[in-house]
């Protein structure tokens, strides 16, 4: 039995460091988001609150993964559930960093355009 134990140990480790791996992508979007930047001319009106929203799902997504892959590591629920909270963070935080990047006016940051196409890729698909 103790050996059934030790084995389901690695998949909760990998779980939960997926969940704060989730949880430190999303911490980038408020900084991203700083000094007015949806505000620019070419950004998208009313866009931060969608991201602070998206970044809240992801993190409750994760968080729930994670707890599920904890308690039932071999129930792929919760592994679905951490995919999910990881690629809502990875949308959220390539979305707010390519509508930095692409209204900078110095255009100091790089690779705007493939942030911006990452973020609508990695987007978990929405009913309209």
């Amino acid at each position: 039995m103790s050996a059934l134990v030790a084995g389901d140990r690695a998949p909760k480790v990998v779980g939960w460091i997926l969940a704060t791996l989730s949880v430190l992508i999303v911490t980038t979007v408020p900084g991203t988001l700083a000094g007015d930047v949806l505000a620019r001319p070419g950004a998208e009106p009313r866009a931060e609150v969608g991201l602070l929203l998206g970044s809240a799902v992801a993190v409750g997504f994760a968080a729930a993964g994670a707890a599920l892959v904890h308690l039932r590591p071999r129930n792929v629920i919760g592994w679905l559930l951490l995919v999910v909270g990881l690629l809502h963070a990875v949308s959220n935080s390539a979305s707010a960093y390519g509508a930095r990047a692409l209204t900078d006016p110095d255009r100091l940051l790089p690779f705007g355009l493939f942030a911006t196409w990452l973020g609508s890729c990695a987007a978990v698909p929405k009913a309209r």
